[in-house]
């Protein structure tokens, strides 16, 4: 993986490209993330939107598994911030 950040404004929004590769150092998949940040009830909401597209095969895999490793992601973080549940 491989990605650039876009835009970082502080306590409000992040974007980054990200870029799949595989071992040669060819692109599989290619997308876009935004993630917001809103004060909300004494806290943070925050709102992550992302978009891929590509062209190899293994994508559509990729794609589907986009969800759950975003989920997983973010429950760490979760964790991170406020302990174990």
């Amino acid at each position: 993986m491989r990605g650039i950040f876009q835009e970082v404004i502080q306590d409000e929004r992040l974007s980054f490209t990200n870029i799949a590769l595989d071992a040669g150092g060819e692109k599989l998949l290619e997308g876009v993330t935004t993630v917001t940040f809103a004060d909300e009830g004494g806290g943070t909401r925050m709102t992550l939107t992302t978009y891929a597209e590509g062209a190899a095969g293994i994508v559509e895999r990729m794609l589907d598994g986009m969800e759950a490793g975003w989920s997983q992601t973010l429950d760490k973080l979760a964790e991170h911030l406020h302990g174990p549940a």
